[in-house]
């Protein structure tokens, strides 16, 4: 009966992706057994070819497009840490590299247990998905051809940054305001189940908690994003990284990103704080406490499980290719 309604609920999501793309114009081929869609939109410079699948028994939609680019091997560092900038300054989704064949790309993965995802929904990651990757995907490529270097780079993401930064934020309807409103609540309930110890900030419209794990606290914070309409959740590290180390934990930081299911380990290489972050869009879709209390539980198993891994790699209790192969 569940598997029955998971299909049902993996059909519906499919085939409001494909009216998405018919409202936005796009061409794309789609494989109904696999309720998967291929696209390709060609940015500023480059083509981008998109894949979006709908995942049935794991209730989950992802997005995925390959940044056409060849890494040297000594430019793998270099990549590591511009991509650990990149996606701690994303709302959502984030750049991944798998090291072993040093392939770039970008990744959004939202799920659709406890929501329906709406048109508009997937209207907001297909359009999202495109701007983020055409901002960046001649960057990467300059960078790994040796073309730029990481200076060069850092300076163009912080007048990147900057740009987007005064950009005049979109008017919210009432009906946004009251969805938000209802999310909020929900977003409180499931703190409420977690702890009875919890912080509620109105104005940020986020809730904080701690979670004991195995090895050490974690503290969760589940917000509700009106201006980018997503269900945030974060949960750094309880440790700062040493200097010596920060560049090979950022290698470490790419590995491990690369493997999940869903979310990202985002990176502040300034000052060595590692965070935890998985988001789901929520616009024009009635979101349950199901899903909030899912997207808890994935974030605190995947804090708890590497949170004290990426402590010993910074100790020196594990070495950097353990790390990485496990």
């Amino acid at each position: 009966m569940i598997q029955q309604e998971n299909s049902q609920q993996a059909q519906s999501t499919f085939e409001a992706l494909c009216f998405a793309l018919t409202k936005l114009e796009w061409d794309y081929n789609k494989n109904l057994s696999e309720l998967q869609i291929t696209t390709t939109v060609w940015g500023d410079d480059i083509p981008m070819e998109i894949v979006v699948t709908t995942e049935s028994e794991k209730q989950r939609v992802i997005l995925s497009s390959v940044i056409p680019v060849e890494v040297a091997d000594n430019r793998e560092a270099d990549i590591a840490l511009a991509l650990s900038m990149i996606n701690t300054n994303l709302a959502y989704g984030s750049f991944k590299y798998n090291i072993a064949q040093k392939k770039i790309y970008f990744q959004l993965v939202s799920r659709f247990d406890g929501c329906e995802m709406s048109t508009s929904v997937f209207e907001q990651i297909l359009t999202h998905s495109v701007k983020i990757i055409d901002d960046y995907n001649d960057k990467l490529l300059l960078l790994a051809d040796n073309l730029m270097t990481l200076d060069e780079f850092t300076e163009f993401l912080t007048a990147l940054i900057e740009k987007e930064g005064i950009k005049e934020k979109e008017e919210h309807t009432k009906k946004e305001q009251e969805n938000l409103e209802g999310i909020f609540e929900k977003i409180q309930n499931v703190a409420a189940l977690e702890t009875a110890d919890y912080t509620v900030n109105p104005e940020e419209l986020s809730v904080n908690f701690t979670i004991v794990g195995e090895d050490l606290p974690m503290d969760i914070t589940v917000r509700a994003d009106k201006e980018n309409q997503i269900i945030s959740i974060t949960s750094p590290m309880s440790y700062k990284i040493s200097v010596d180390n920060r560049v090979i934990c950022g290698i470490a930081v790419c590995a491990v990103s690369e493997r999940l299911e869903a979310g990202n380990f985002d990176y502040e290489i300034i000052n060595g704080i590692i965070t935890f972050r998985v988001t789901t869009p929520f616009k024009d879709c009635v979101v349950e406490q199901e899903l909030i209390s899912n997207m808890v539980a994935y974030a605190s198993r995947i804090t708890d499980d590497y949170n004290d891994r990426f402590l010993a790699l910074d100790k020196g209790f594990l070495k950097p290719e353990d790390f990485i192969s496990q």
